[in-house]
């Protein structure tokens, strides 16, 4: 089997089944076994000539990645693929249950704990009386937002928050004006960090866009909450909220 991304790579260890894997992509990111895996090209450009060189079985591609011509090439040539979606929560289960139904592990217990911590952060959410706004920035420059339609955002909603973007922007990672960032100041604004140096680069641009800033500036680890594996749910503390974190996503 082939994964054509590194959050399929790391969700297909998470599941036990990481050691049916031949190929996948660069970079292969989680977790450390994955990066022993033979390579079949850089994210967004899998190469189909090393992909037959791997004669696999099955290839998992990721949908949200839109690597077209890769899937096209790869049922053209008559090659098993399994097209799965990683973009909000409800994608998350719904990949997770093609994945178990596929091996024929639909006993594994990582889909009724997800379905359980999932269900836990919405009864948590539907109880919360206020909400808190909040932006997520992959990237403060440009500034570049976590869109409605993204997993972090999803995560963040399901938290009790409400992204400060606009509701018609539809592009998970719209790129924001400095002229609206200064604009909408938000109650909390998260900031991916994933080399040295990014924290303190992100909040010297927070602190331009809102010198008065009153609000909470909080650094997400890259390698925790970049993809849309479990990693996340077992780092909920991270997020800097005060609610309590439900059992069943620290048990992911």
């Amino acid at each position: 089997m082939i994964s054509s991304s590194p959050e399929l790579t790391e969700l297909l260890f998470q599941l036990g089944q990481g050691s049916r894997l031949v190929g996948t992509v660069q970079p292969a990111l989680s977790p450390p076994e994955a990066e022993r895996i033979p390579s079949v090209g850089f994210l967004y450009q899998p190469s189909i000539e090393a992909t037959l060189r791997l004669r696999p079985d099955l290839v998992v591609v990721d949908r949200s990645l839109n690597q077209l011509s890769y899937e096209a090439n790869l049922e053209a040539l008559g090659i098993l693929t399994v097209p799965l979606q990683l973009s909000d929560l409800a994608s998350l289960e719904k990949a997770v249950h093609t994945l178990l139904k596929l091996f024929g592990e639909e006993k594994n217990s990582f889909l009724s704990t997800y379905r359980s911590c999932v269900r836990d952060l919405q009864r948590q959410n539907s109880s919360q009386q206020k909400r808190f706004s909040f932006l997520a920035l992959t990237w403060t420059d440009p500034p570049i937002a976590y869109g409605h339609t993204s997993f972090i955002s999803d995560l963040l909603t399901q938290l009790g928050g409400t992204n400060s973007l606009p509701t018609h922007l539809r592009h998970p990672y719209p790129t924001l004006s400095q002229e609206w960032m200064i604009l909408h100041p938000p109650d909390v604004i998260y900031f991916m960090t994933q080399a040295p140096g990014d924290e303190e680069n992100s909040r010297a641009k927070i602190t331009a866009w809102w010198p008065r800033f009153s609000g909470k500036a909080v650094p997400l680890p890259a390698d925790l909450f970049g993809r849309a594996t479990f990693t996340p749910f077992r780092h909920l503390e991270k997020l800097g909220l005060s609610r309590p974190i439900p059992e069943s996503c620290l048990a992911l």
